[in-house]
């Protein structure tokens, strides 16, 4: 009888097997949009909605409570009390530089290079070879998976010198602001910036003037995934917060006017760190969103770069491979 029993549970065993791996054979996402930017990206299978396109916008140095509290925090808060926001969230790191890298690769415990301070990086990419970071980052991934992106640096300055693929500081661009030239499958392996780098991390523009290659980009529908980083100015590194709330009462509107955020966007706002507690903004405006919801869930830049790399169903890396997808501010 126990040898019966024995072979009947080796069985049921089996079953249950073979079911779990035809189930994973099932859910396995898939790649990224088609290059185009005129085709939604599949969504992984994350309880994420197929966003027809995503923007990213990252400030600087300013907790929640202290920048909503601010009378200069328009727009702000209007974003706040429009569209949903993740009241738990958490920048990760002390000081700039992890937090980028978190947000777009979270392998950041692997090096030591920026814990002590915020190395522009071109300080990397002298000799041969250079010392860029090697590990899986989202835009590796995105670029591999064929999804078309772009991010923006801004430098506000009269007579501005910032060319594409810049790795170094210019005007009021910083390098550690825009974390895709660390990665040796963006920047290259050489002291040259590769055609990958120049075609994929452009200059912003004037935002005041809405022309540039941004505004380009956005009038053509260029993209399915677009970064901006501000300058010192108008992330509030240097500025003030009427400084970065006059940035997002000029760019959000722009893409909201956008039939690619209208069918179903989400612009993403966050801060790359805050105070002590670390605790900083972060606003999903996306017409798929809970309007004015509040997430209470614990959130980080982890979980960001977790988001990120579901709707695109790309493979998890670092310490995102465990963090919760932030799927609970949509619809």
């Amino acid at each position: 009888m126990r040898t019966e029993r024995a072979a009947q549970r080796s069985l049921h065993g089996l079953v249950l097997l073979l079911g779990m791996m035809l189930a994973a054979a099932g859910c396995g996402g898939g790649g990224g949009g088609s290059g185009g930017g005129s085709t939604p990206p599949p969504s992984g299978n994350a309880g994420l909605p197929a966003f027809t396109g995503v923007w990213v916008i990252i400030m600087e140095n300013e907790g929640r409570t202290s920048l909503l509290d601010d009378p200069a925090a328009v727009h702000f808060r209007d974003l706040v009390s429009t569209y949903a926001t993740a009241a738990n969230y958490s920048a990760t790191k002390h000081p700039s530089l992890p937090n980028y890298i978190d947000m777009t690769c979270a392998c950041d415990h692997n090096h030591t290079f920026f814990d002590i301070q915020d190395n522009p990086a071109e300080d990397l990419i002298q000799g041969t070879p250079n010392k860029l970071f090697t590990d899986p980052n989202l835009g590796g991934e995105l670029e591999a998976a064929g999804v078309a992106w772009r991010a923006y640096g801004q430098d506000s300055t009269a007579g501005s010198q910032l060319t594409d693929c810049f790795p170094g500081n210019t005007g009021e661009y910083v390098a550690r602001h825009m974390p895709f030239v660390y990665f040796q499958d963006i920047y290259g392996t050489g002291t040259e910036p590769s055609p990958v780098c120049l075609n994929r991390v452009h200059t912003f523009g004037d935002f005041r003037a809405q022309t540039g290659d941004f505004y380009t980009d956005l009038g053509a529908r260029a993209n399915d995934y677009y970064w901006i980083t501000p300058d010192k100015i108008f992330d509030m590194h240097d500025g003030t917060i009427a400084d970065a709330d006059e940035f997002l009462g000029s760019v959000v509107p722009a893409i909201q006017a956008t039939q690619q955020w209208k069918d179903g966007g989400v612009i993403f706002i966050t801060y790359d760190e805050g105070d002590l507690g670390n605790e900083v903004l972060f606003i999903a405006v996306s017409p798929l969103g809970k309007p004015g919801y509040q997430s209470p869930n614990a959130f980080t830049h982890f979980n960001f770069l977790g988001t990120i790399q579901d709707i695109y169903g790309l493979e998890r890396t670092g310490q995102s491979v465990d963090a919760p997808n932030m799927a609970d501010l949509f619809q």
